[in-house]
């Protein structure tokens, strides 16, 4: 418990800080910062992490640092280690090393553009990125869109990929659900937007997957294993390239995602700063999947 150790190292820890409290612009006024407290520290640690040379393929996802305390920006995620805690959007390496930070500090701290949240999250992350250096960028249906991707090859030169929600595929003619599933399961339609450069891939297993990549496709076709509740068995079922591709970063990413939500502590102080400072002092690097 890395808290247990803080308390050890520093018996006063509880009166640890890092700037001057007496500055800080009350709430309700103009410049009111909500990180004022670890502002400095943890704008020098953003410094820090620009100097490392990124990998070609990296990741954005969201990281809760656990608390359960009260404060103005507390979020839930439910399908997180820790559901409750301060959101921390990443970008991070196949390799876990964190390269890039975005505290969430709640709704309406930023104005939102008209691409959404989700487009303005991957974009202030990349925003240091060398361009077009053929990066290759993984994220959720959260974040993906048609127009983000082509933003992203077209203005950065960085080739993405994930999963899309059926609602922003931008009029793309797929095959419905109900025709695929009377096919052999592993069916795959794949339309391609000439005008974007976007290949999206419906992909229907148990259920239907939708993704979108500026850089992959259906082809090479694989095969992959899957269990047939019919036959009580596994069977081999035919697994686009986008699909193979999109499995193997979830793998890294789910250990990346385990090993920092449990590094940290659980989230019992009652300072949201101090718990803050301890995840920034632990989460630069997680170890490698091997």
């Amino acid at each position: 418990n890395v808290l247990g150790e803080w308390n050890t190292i520093f018996p006063g820890g509880s009166f640890f800080h890092i700037c001057d409290d007496t500055l800080m612009i009350p709430k309700g006024e103009v410049g009111h910062d909500k990180l004022f407290k670890i502002r400095r520290l943890y704008d020098a640690f953003r410094e820090n992490l620009k100097k490392k040379d990124p990998e070609e393929i990296q990741s954005i996802d969201e990281q809760m640092i656990p608390f359960k305390g009260t404060i103005g920006f507390r979020q839930y995620l439910k399908d997180k280690p820790h559901s409750w805690g301060v959101k921390v959007f990443t970008r991070a390496g196949i390799s876990g090393i964190v390269y890039h930070i975005e505290i969430y500090t709640g709704k309406g701290a930023v104005e939102i553009s008209e691409l959404g949240q989700g487009t303005d999250v991957v974009l202030w992350l990349v925003e240091n990125l060398p361009r077009f250096m053929n990066f290759k960028l993984f994220f959720d249906n959260f974040y993906t869109g048609i127009d983000l991707i082509h933003k992203l090859r077209v203005e950065y030169g960085i080739e993405s990929c994930g999963m899309i929600r059926s609602n922003r595929m931008r009029g793309a003619v797929l095959d419905t659900d109900a025709n695929m599933k009377k096919k052999v399961r592993g069916s795959v339609d794949f339309p391609f937007e000439r005008h974007s450069e976007v290949s999206v891939v419906k992909w229907y297993d148990n259920k239907p997957v939708h993704l979108a990549s500026s850089y992959c496709a259906v082809t090479p076709i694989d095969k992959c294993q899957r269990w047939d509740g019919t036959t009580r068995k596994y069977v081999e079922v035919d697994r686009p390239r986008i699909v193979h591709t999109e499995e193997h970063l979830i793998d890294w990413k789910l250990l990346r995602n385990y090993v920092l939500d449990n590094i940290i502590n659980d989230g019992e102080s009652p300072k949201a700063h101090l718990e803050t400072v301890l995840c920034l002092m632990t989460s630069e690097k997680v170890p490698d999947k091997t």
